[in-house]
């Protein structure tokens, strides 16, 4: 689906009832996530983004996690360890497989001992970019220390709402109550399109605290494993300022062009048609 300022110009679905499906954004949830910690940071529940994570988060202490900084948790700079081969989010296969019984309601470990369990200390926090799930339940984590709050009410008074969205949208959790925030938003194509038009729109004011930290947690900070793609605060961009990106596993995009008000979402079962989905995009933005 594309849309500008909120209308939508082109949808099509392999399937007429996927319009009106609830399509899991995998890792777009960390940009969503992302977008939680400046709520927090600009309502003052935090304080810095230069904080470290332990000074709100005892139970990390001596971590990778604790360790670092909540900047650079944003940026994927913990440290804990190298994402592994398939660039999954996890270190190693073993560790992805303890994750997967989130997807079937049989999640009963507890992230933040998994987490302290498998911090393998890699670098230095602040030294390297890898690509880390932990390193986003952590953000979840620190959203709920420090507003009080569950994340998923949270997030849904200062982001889901006021993105004005038509159908439920909801957080994968596990059977201990800790939401997913790696992967786990599900919602609508059409509502999927406004958070990223909700984005558009928190950006247009300067002045405004949580329009300047958008702006930053989408410039191209630093490299990533994919030679094409920048990353900032939990987003990526094609390492330059038209556009930036919100990405899930095996080809999910919410792609946001700020001075066209235009949004793309895609939802595909692998990244086979990506060259094809960017084409469409840059034919659509020309015809504008």
């Amino acid at each position: 689906m594309i849309s500008k300022d909120r209308n939508v110009i082109y949808e099509g679905y392999a399937e007429n009832w996927l319009k009106k499906s609830t399509p899991l954004g995998l890792s777009i949830s960390k940009s969503l996530t992302a977008l939680a910690v400046g709520k927090a940071l600009c309502s003052g529940a935090i304080f810095s983004l230069q904080l470290r994570t332990d000074a709100i988060l005892p139970a990390l202490a001596g971590t990778s996690w604790g360790n670092a900084t909540i900047e650079q948790i944003l940026l994927m700079q913990s440290g804990s360890a190298e994402d592994g081969p398939a660039h999954t989010g996890w270190q190693t296969e073993p560790v992805a497989v303890e994750h997967r019984g989130i997807y079937n309601g049989r999640m009963t470990r507890d992230f933040i001992e998994m987490m302290r369990r498998h911090d393998a200390r890699q670098f230095k926090p602040g030294e390297k970019y890898n690509y880390n799930n932990y390193d986003t339940l952590v953000l979840g984590f620190l959203v709920e220390a420090a507003t009080g709050r569950k994340f998923p009410d949270f997030f849904n008074e200062m982001i889901w709402q006021p993105a004005g969205p038509q159908q439920g949208g909801a957080w994968i959790q596990n059977n201990s109550g800790q939401t997913s925030t790696y992967n786990g938003f599900s919602a609508t194509p059409e509502d999927w399109l406004r958070i990223g038009h909700f984005v558009i729109e928190s950006m247009r004011n300067p002045d405004d605290c949580f329009a300047r930290y958008l702006m930053t947690a989408a410039k191209q900070m630093q490299r990533t494993h994919i030679p094409t793609r920048c990353y900032g605060y939990q987003t990526w961009s094609w390492c330059n300022e038209d556009n930036f990106l919100f990405v899930g596993y095996g080809g999910q995009y919410l792609v946001i062009t700020p001075k066209r008000g235009v949004v793309m979402y895609v939802h595909q079962a692998s990244n086979t048609n990506d060259a094809a989905m960017m084409a469409l995009y840059q034919r659509a933005l020309k015809l504008l």
